[in-house]
């Protein structure tokens, strides 16, 4: 008996992963932790377009290393391996759109946090208008029973106001970390 479907497209995603390493977030944000790692362990500073050169150097270079392994254990067949001429190119563009979607990720969780530490010290965030009265954007408020100095709960409606707890702020870079 043949492996299953499932098994079969578990393998192609292992071989995909090594051959076009840019087109899976994971295998994206290692490069750039490796890449930008290399250049602060020589306390070295990185601009953008250096961190991005060095990244698609090394997602290229990782994939011609794989490509060529696995040609030689037969496990492709070079017809179904993407143009080496367009590799670089297909990189760096993944690369640049993995920045956008990081950044746009990244100030929508600035605006939550924001509009939840608002909430809370009773400031309204700029630019937005305040909700209805016993909603929190359209959602019932939770309230949490008071709790008295004695570990008593006290009454349901005297407690406070629960609100999602925000999100981690990470340091300049931390997405560059590997998970």
């Amino acid at each position: 008996m043949g492996p299953t479907v499932a098994a079969e497209r578990k393998a192609t995603e292992r071989i995909n992963r090594q051959v076009v390493p840019w087109r899976y977030r994971a295998e994206l944000e290692h490069a750039i932790g490796s890449a930008a790692g290399r250049a602060l362990a020589h306390g070295d500073t990185i601009s953008r377009a250096e961190l991005i050169e060095r990244t698609v150097n090394l997602l290229v270079q990782s994939s011609n290393d794989a490509t060529r392994k696995l040609l030689m254990a037969h496990k492709v067949r070079s017809e179904h391996l993407p143009p080496f001429e367009t590799m670089r190119d297909e990189a760096a563009d993944c690369l640049h759109r993995h920045f956008v979607t990081v950044t746009k990720e990244e100030e929508t969780r600035r605006k939550v946090f924001n509009a939840q530490v608002a909430r809370a010290t009773g400031r309204e965030p700029a630019g937005t208008a305040t909700p209805p009265a016993g909603t929190v954007e359209g959602q019932q408020r939770r309230v949490m029973p008071a709790v008295s100095a004695d570990g008593r709960d006290g009454d349901e409606g005297s407690g406070q106001e629960m609100s999602a707890r925000p999100p981690q702020h990470r340091v300049l870079g931390s997405h560059l970390r590997h998970r």
